[in-house]
């Protein structure tokens, strides 16, 4: 946009847990499950091989499953924050529409690229 100068570009993740967190989390959840079909499948079958290394394949499965689910939540949203300065030049209704002000600084903005309805993208 004519008049809006880039000063800084700022690349911003939100991840609902951290790493480590996570980790322990679908480890403690994993084994857990396991234990509790293992249990299951004990107390119906007996102590069948072929039942017990279905549990923990299943116990894998989940743990996969999980993590793969940790990817989705570490890139919920994942945005770019400008800090930008705006001539006189520039129509605020103009800037507004296409930029999100998350703070000012004196003549300083921090903001982020509107987005764009869906409706808009398909024309």
């Amino acid at each position: 946009m004519d008049g809006v100068t880039i000063l800084n570009t700022m690349p911003f993740s939100e991840s609902l847990v951290g790493f480590r967190e996570f980790l322990l989390l679908m480890i403690s959840i994993g084994i857990s499950t396991t234990f509790m079909v293992m249990g299951i499948m004990i107390e119906r079958h007996g102590y069948e091989l072929r039942y017990l290394i279905a549990t923990v394949v299943i116990g894998l499965v989940l743990i996969l499953l999980l993590y793969g689910g940790k990817a989705l939540v570490e890139n919920w949203q994942r945005d770019t924050y400008y800090e930008v300065t705006v001539s006189d030049d520039v129509k605020f209704n103009d800037f507004n529409d296409k930029y999100e002000i998350i703070e000012q600084r004196d003549n300083i903005f921090v903001v982020m690229e509107r987005k764009q309805p869906q409706d808009a993208e398909k024309k």
